[in-house]
């Protein structure tokens, strides 16, 4: 063996010995002598390059396969190709190249076939001399030599071509240009031209990209130089084909039996260096090539700009400048794109294809501009023809012909309206087309001849001004015309008027009642008249203010109208008498159809008006009319003499008894009877008995109003029905809605009203009624009473007596309140099967099954709250909890998870604790969501249901791990620096610490420097302080910042302490200035011997920090006055006092106290 010797640099002026890959100073050493010539003897053993088979091998190949290339090189100057056809010309070559050997091959197994000394003897040994050392050779070392001289040749073919790939490559090496700078260089011979086209197109959603992506055709740039390095690899030796050697499938055979021919290895460094080569050549060529991209990017929206020019052109808010702005901005990107963007783009190894994008952007921007432009044409056509439209129904409208005072006045309106708006506005419109027009024309936009004729029609109307000015001369003549015929209506109206006025005035002669439907019938007839007559003046007055004249007021109408009222009044007064006389004497008085109120009422109103026609006549003089209403008021006061009468026998409260005392006083038998009026009354002489009748009418009517007073209030009660609802699940009801309500204000109302009935003299007869009455409204009342009670208690306990839980810890209540329950349903189901209350509030023994049901609730209420006086004995915190919230956490003691709603009210830190998959509680979480964890976790399910018990657990817990978290940082206090400490614990230990800490180095530095010690520790806690203002100002998480929160407000106060006590000369650890501030400090616990505790000294108290878990919440920043307060609460507690500051409000009393807790 040859062995390796190092080569380090050389020494200037020594010469080197060197082979390849070996450097040795002085010459090889013995040893690497004796190997090279042992290599060299042991090659030339087995070399037989110079046999006859090899001589005429090496011929063969230089004359059939020298010029085989596995792949195409393409000329300098030709066409370049797609990568699709660029590979498939590889394969293609390389399949030609594989085919030619596979021929070749045959031959060159004849020559190896012919070999003399193989023909002769086979497997004999070879005599001829070989590598000139005269060496013999056995059949196997011929074979062997045969075949590395085939696979040496087979190689140098294959790293032929691949160094002419390599170099094809070669030629595009340089630093790739800008395709602007390549363009310069088109036609030139520095110009090197592509070896590739790739297309660039359209792909979705419209974005522009090559054809063929840049990936895919490095891949395939580099895939034939693989496949030409692996091309020969199953090429089957020489000596194979002469031997029925062929392996197994899967084995080779090397000199022990190798059939193929040696590979050339693609892990070969020169193969590899090759491979490489391209691959940072194609890799530089296609960045650039990607650059090509960049080009368009300010034209692609020319790809979806057909939505923009919709949602244009649907704006009403654009303008001409902007339609102008907006296609020149779209004519420019195509010019720009013609200029920047050619169709071929040469970028050395590729030249890009853009004829196809460039056509869709450009065929896009057009369309864009064909579809803004011929919008703009179309709607300038359709305004035109509108505005035709509208000259025209103008023209119509003020050429009509007046027929009447309307039709003038509603034209010359129109006329007027359109000289001083309607045709400014329209010719505004036209000015308006025109200039849309031009800016048409300015975009060379051509227009059809329809077009130009809708819009020549428009034109012609701009001189319509003169015809409007001719159509108002033109109106005058019509206005003379009938404001003639005006005129003349108004003479021939008036003289109808005095017509009415005198046949109104021959009333005064005419008193004859005899004749009163022929006066009615006149009179109706001269009303309808003068009712016309005022429908004629309205509408002479409208038409007169129409023309512009003042309203006549006619005043002749007025004053037939009131000509004619008081004969009006005084006929139908008449007949209204005759008619109402006879109903009253002669209509039945027992059948409800007279009324005495309305026929004292009806005569009243009667009596009154006949005086007052009386008088107006006897002022007019007119003395008929006048007698005929003096005899109308005389009648009447004659018949006002028997309304006494009326009202005694129409009193709907006369009963037989009534009737049997009239009897008595008329002497003789009278009963109502349907055939009695009130004139047969009279004959009766009933009319001389009236004031014993009358009192006997009025205690009727007293006794009726009793009698009805108690039938309305039963009447009030038959509608009220009591109104149920189903509560939730229990399958039972409840009282709900209005009904409750509604039925304490009818007691209200008429428990007030029968005693009052009742009390009164005329009751005697309803006494018995009324005492029944009173009984069932007490009753209600009680029942309500007692029954809203009972409800709800049974709402408040029927949720916490359906827990299981609750029923095994209070089986006595527990069944109690099932009977009650029963009770409850029972009266609940009948109630609501019949909800009327007039028989719902008479159910039997009603009133005394809830007054039981009530008695048992409050012995179970007694009971439940002796159980949860229980409970919170046991656990004090529970005294925080109502009732409700604490029977909540009982009533579910199978889920101890239940707590977490409430445990904040028991624990002011604690917002919820944490379990694990085993209900294990294992940590507190406070309100802001820091996590405490337990040093020894508690179990809720050992203590078998008893919330109680594990939250006492809990509560020790609490107070074990504060102080263990608390002395664990005490020890980490040292080993960190502040900032890094203080972001390790819980915020609440911190401060705690923290303070523990600042009392020791306070002290130390009175005892060992006195007040210059206070000077220096000044000086640290600012450079402490400067620290924590430089953490504050980073990315820190929410719960290092509350800490820091509340860490600042201490902190600050006590550096501000350290100063005062410098400036105040404290110098020593006793002096007073020094012991009246809050100090902490780690002590033996004079309670439980041999076990240290954190203690708080402020003057002379003494107290013990409580390690009550506070979560991580704010503090309140210290004053000189919550110094004070500190000092005597303090005081007062070391005393075993309470203590309460007191002062003005607002002044932070009750926050002082709550920070000192904390």
């Amino acid at each position: 063996d040859i062995h390796f010797v190092p080569a380090p640099p050389p020494v200037w002026g020594i010469a080197p010995f060197t082979v390849p890959d070996i450097g040795t100073f002085g010459g090889p050493p013995a040893h690497w002598r004796e190997g090279l010539a042992n290599a060299r003897a042991s090659l030339l053993a087995c070399c037989v390059q110079n046999s006859g088979t090899a001589l005429r091998l090496k011929e063969f190949w230089l004359d059939q396969c020298m010029d085989v290339r596995f792949l195409a090189c393409p000329e300098k100057h030709a066409e370049p190709k797609d990568i699709m056809g660029f590979h498939a010309d590889q394969v293609a070559q390389l399949d030609s190249a594989c085919r030619s050997l596979t021929e070749a091959w045959q031959d060159i197994v004849r020559i190896v076939g012919e070999e003399p000394e193989y023909i002769a003897a086979a497997g004999a040994p070879i005599t001829e001399p070989v590598g000139g050392a005269g060496s013999q050779a056995t059949e196997m070392q011929f074979f062997e030599s045969v075949a590395a001289l085939v696979s040496q040749m087979a190689r140098e073919t294959v790293e032929q071509t691949l160094q002419e790939y390599v170099g094809l490559f070669e030629r595009f090496a340089a630093q790739p240009l800008h395709y602007e700078a390549v363009k310069v260089l088109c036609g030139s011979d520095k110009w090197q031209d592509e070896l590739l086209i790739n297309k660039l197109v359209v792909a979705p959603p419209n974005e522009i990209k090559f054809k063929h992506e840049l990936d895919l055709v490095t891949a395939r740039l580099l895939l034939p130089y693989k496949e030409c390095t692996t091309s020969l690899r199953d090429f089957r030796r020489p000596d194979a084909h002469l031997k029925d050697s062929r392996p197994p499938d899967g084995q080779t055979r090397d000199a022990d039996g190798r059939t193929l021919l040696w590979p050339v290895n693609e892990a070969e460094e020169h193969i590899e260096c090759g491979y490489k080569r391209i691959e940072r050549i194609v890799k530089l060529n296609l960045d650039s090539a990607e650059q090509v991209l960049q080009l368009y990017e300010p034209f692609a929206f020319l790809l979806t700009e057909e939505t923009n020019v919709t949602e244009f052109l649907d704006d009403p808010t654009k303008t001409r400048e902007d339609t102008e702005a907006y296609i020149t901005r779209l004519r420019t990107a195509l010019d720009d794109l013609k200029e920047q963007c050619p169709p071929q783009i040469r970028t050395q190894l590729m030249r890009v294809d853009a004829a196809d994008v460039n056509r869709k952007l450009a065929q896009c921007g057009q369309d864009c501009v064909a579809k803004l432009l011929k919008a703009l044409s179309v709607r300038q056509v359709e305004r035109s023809g509108r505005l035709v439209k509208s000259f025209e129904s103008l023209h119509k409208r003020i050429m009509a012909k007046p027929n009447n005072e309307d039709q003038l006045v509603d034209l010359e309106n129109a006329v007027e309206q359109a000289a001083s708006t309607d045709f400014p506005r329209l010719l505004e419109e036209y000015e308006d087309i025109k200039a849309w027009l031009f800016l048409t024309f300015d975009l060379d936009h051509l227009l059809m001849e329809p077009d130009y004729e809708a819009i020549w029609a428009a034109s012609e109307w701009k001189t319509y001004a003169t015809t409007i000015a001719n159509r108002q001369e033109a109106l005058q003549a019509d206005r003379m015309r009938i404001e003639g015929g005006l005129t003349e209506r108004r003479s021939k109206f008036s003289e109808e008027l005095i017509g009415i006025i005198n046949k109104v005035g021959k009333f005064k002669d005419k008193g004859a009642v005899r004749m009163l439907e022929d006066y009615l019938g006149q009179i109706s007839d001269l009303k309808k008249k003068i009712e016309t007559c005022r429908a004629d003046m309205e509408d002479i007055n409208v038409k007169e203010e129409l023309v512009g004249w003042e309203a006549t007021e006619f005043e002749e109408l007025n004053r037939a109208q009131e000509l004619l009222d008081p004969y009006d009044k005084l006929w139908n007064l008449v007949s209204e008498h005759q008619k109402a006389h006879t109903k009253w004497t002669r209509s039945s008085l027992f059948s409800g159809e007279i009324k005495p109120e309305e026929v004292e009422s009806d005569v009243q109103a009667m009596w009154r008006l006949s005086f007052k026609l009386k008088a107006t006549f006897e002022a007019e003089g007119s003395t008929k009319p006048a007698q005929v209403a003096a005899k109308l008021r005389s009648d009447l006061d004659a018949f006002k003499e028997n309304v006494p009468l009326l009202h005694a026998l129409c009193n709907p409260g006369l009963r037989d008894r009534h009737w049997k005392e009239i009897s008595n006083v008329v002497h003789f038998a009278l009963e109502p009877d349907p055939s009695y009026n009130l004139q047969k009354m009279l004959d009766f002489d009933l009319a001389n008995h009236i004031s014993e009748i009358g009192e006997i009418s009025e205690n009727a009517a007293k006794e009726y109003q009793i009698e009805n007073g108690l039938a309305t209030q039963k009447g009030e009660w038959a509608p009220v029905n009591m109104e149920f609802k189903d509560w939730g699940d229990t399958g039972t009801f409840i009282v709900a809605g209005s009904s409750v309500d509604e039925v304490q204000t009818l007691l209200d109302d008429h428990v007030i009203k029968t005693q009052t009935m009742k009390g009164s003299p005329y009751a005697v007869q309803f006494q018995e009624q009324l005492n029944d009455w009173e009984s069932f409204l007490k009753s209600v009342q009680d029942i309500i009473d007692v029954w809203l009670k009972v409800q709800g208690v049974w709402l408040y306990l029927e949720p916490i007596f359906s827990s299981e839980d609750i029923m095994q810890q209070m089986p006595t209540e527990g069944a109690l309140f099932r009977e009650v329950d029963g009770t409850w349903r029972d009266i609940m189901a009948s109630s609501k099967s019949d909800p009327n209350s007039l028989t719902c509030f008479a159910q039997e023994n009603f009133l005394q099954r809830l007054e039981e049901a009530n008695e048992k609730l409050e012995r179970v209420q007694k009971g439940l709250n002796d159980y949860l006086e229980t409970k919170r004995l046991f656990f004090p915190r529970f005294f925080f909890l109502s009732n409700d919230n604490l029977l909540e956490i009982l009533s579910e003691t199978k889920d101890p998870r239940r707590v977490n709603a409430h445990v904040k009210k028991a624990f002011e830190g604690i917002q919820s604790l944490h379990f694990d998959e085993d209900l294990k509680i294992t940590g507190m979480i406070s309100p802001e969501k820091e996590h405490a964890p337990l040093t020894n976790p508690v179990d809720p399910v050992a203590a078998r249901g008893a919330v109680e018990v594990w939250l006492v657990q809990v509560e020790d817990a609490m107070i074990e791990s504060i102080r263990d978290i608390s002395f664990k940082s005490r020890d980490d206090f040292p080993t960190k620096t502040f900032v890094e400490w203080l972001q390790a614990w819980p915020g609440q230990v911190v401060i705690g610490i923290f303070n523990l800490f600042w009392t020791a180095e306070v002290n130390d530095a009175l005892q060992t420097s006195g007040n210059a010690g206070l000077a220096d520790y000044a000086a640290k806690l600012e450079g402490i302080l400067t620290d924590i203002v430089q953490l504050v100002r980073t990315e820190i998480p929410a719960l290092v910042r509350f800490t820091l929160e509340a860490l600042i407000v201490i902190f600050v106060h006590n550096k501000d302490t350290i100063i005062d006590l410098r400036d105040k000369g404290v110098f020593k650890a006793d002096d007073f200035e020094w012991l009246v501030q809050l100090r902490y400090f780690i002590e033996e616990n004079p309670d439980k011997p041999g076990v240290d505790d954190m203690f708080v000294r402020i003057t002379n108290s003494f107290l013990g920090y409580a390690y009550e878990y506070i979560g991580n919440c704010n503090r309140l920043v210290v004053t000189p006055l919550t110094d004070r307060c500190y000092r005597t609460c303090c005081g007062a507690l070391h005393l075993l006092y309470g203590a309460a500051p007191e002062g003005p409000a607002g002044t932070g009393k009750t926050e002082t106290v709550k920070d000192l807790a904390k």
